[in-house]
């Protein structure tokens, strides 16, 4: 059970935790959503290490650390991905498939 005095604490994980399960349940943009949670976290599990060192707090910032890296991955990935997809989709343009699979599919 939780301590008197440990909301912050308490509050710290549950936002490190939601920070790292945004990203996996709602997929594409839950990273967005996923470290703003994971820095909420981290802000009160450090605000609740400096008012009692208890072990709410020490979870809560290991675990917000660890959200923020994950989420960060999440978006150099999805960053990298999209870089890809205009790259290619630059290329079909270029090179005139493009309008040809416009004129297949207009003539049908």
């Amino acid at each position: 059970m939780a301590k008197e005095g440990s909301n912050a604490g308490v509050f710290a994980l549950v936002m490190a935790v939601l920070g790292l399960l945004f990203p996996i349940t709602s997929f594409p943009l839950g990273f967005l959503g996923g470290l703003i949670c994971s820095i909420l976290g981290l802000v009160f599990g450090i605000i609740q290490f400096r008012s009692s060192r208890n072990s709410w707090a020490i979870s809560a910032i290991v675990i917000s650390v660890l959200g923020i890296l994950f989420n960060i991955f999440i978006i150099t990935v999805v960053s990298a991905a999209i870089n890809e997809i205009i790259n290619q989709y630059s290329q079909l343009d270029q090179s005139g498939l493009l309008d040809e699979v416009s004129q297949l599919g207009a003539s049908q």
